[in-house]
């Protein structure tokens, strides 16, 4: 029990993410036309998620993956919770 919490305290000082933290959810192609997707910020599938949220997005991001592309849908959370994952 105390490992885990030393654990804890050396990542949130440290800033480390658990894979846990680089999680995005899923959407139907069709899905995403439906709410108009392609307004929100987005990057290619193969970009990383990590540095992406790091640089430029804010750890707390909300992603969503539609297709080959990754977007940042936070300023509109019910399309994160709508998404599967």
């Amino acid at each position: 029990m105390l490992s885990v919490i030393f654990f804890n305290e050396v990542k949130n000082k440290l800033n480390i993410q658990t894979l846990n933290d680089m999680r995005t959810r899923r959407l139907s192609k069709e899905q995403g036309k439906q709410c108009n997707i392609s307004r929100f910020p987005n990057f290619h599938k193969s970009g990383s998620i990590r540095g992406m949220k790091r640089i430029y997005y804010g750890m707390d991001a909300l992603l969503v993956r539609c297709g080959d592309y990754i977007y940042n849908v936070s300023s509109e959370p019910n399309i994160y919770y709508q998404a599967s994952f």
